[in-house]
């Protein structure tokens, strides 16, 4: 096993997580920015005796409150993808970390013009695994079919409870370009003990 690949493979994810999260959070501050800026000239105006609509100003306030929310949100997903090192192997909830990653490669998807719909499991689907690296191989399949995917197409994304432990189908609606498992992934495989397949137009990650 190739332990410098893995890192490079784990930091690679991190880092590229944490600069798409920032650019997100420079879209939010800009848009509240740009409205703050709408709200003191509405302010100014009034001060000089100039009526205002109070529907625009309403508007200038949810807008501002809807990206603050916004921003809550990517800032709440980067943290518990952050936390996620402080233990390395624990118990998990699988649906509800595949949750966080479709969530966090949103913008990759976005950026491609590609969907990516998540269907829970009526039950939890609990595994003990490395976090971590779980989340990695996770990252690397959901980049793989967006990368591979041509503008306008989508990706299924469900998880299922197998006797083993659990089983993650990506379903695109096109068969994506390119060689998968790479080297990182099948090295990232074997430190998890799971099993990775791409056939197609679905790639299944087990983990046990």
């Amino acid at each position: 096993m190739d332990r410098d690949r893995v890192a490079e493979a784990g930091f690679g994810c991190f880092g590229r997580i944490a600069a798409s999260v920032s650019h997100e959070l420079k879209n939010v501050l800009a848009i509240i920015n740009e409205n703050a800026g709408l709200l003191e000239d509405i302010i100014f105006m009034s001060e000089k005796g100039m009526p205002f609509d109070p529907v625009r100003l309403k508007l200038l306030a949810e807008t501002i409150s809807g990206q603050v929310y916004r921003g809550s949100d990517i800032l709440r997903n980067l943290n518990r993808f952050a936390h996620t090192t402080d233990e390395p192997v624990k118990m998990i909830d699988v649906a509800e970390t595949v949750s966080l990653m479709t969530a966090l490669c949103d913008r990759f998807a976005v950026m491609r013009n590609v969907s990516l719909n998540m269907t829970s499991p009526e039950q939890a689907v609990v595994v003990s695994t490395h976090v971590f690296i779980a989340e990695t191989l996770i990252y690397r399949c959901l980049k793989f079919a967006i990368d591979g995917l041509s503008k306008g197409h989508r990706i299924e994304i469900r998880t299922e409870k197998t006797d083993q432990g659990a089983r993650i189908h990506f379903l695109t609606s096109e068969q994506p370009g390119g060689i998968f498992p790479a080297a990182e992934e099948k090295e990232l495989s074997e430190m998890l003990n799971a099993k990775l397949s791409f056939s197609g137009k679905e790639i299944i990650l087990e983990i046990v």
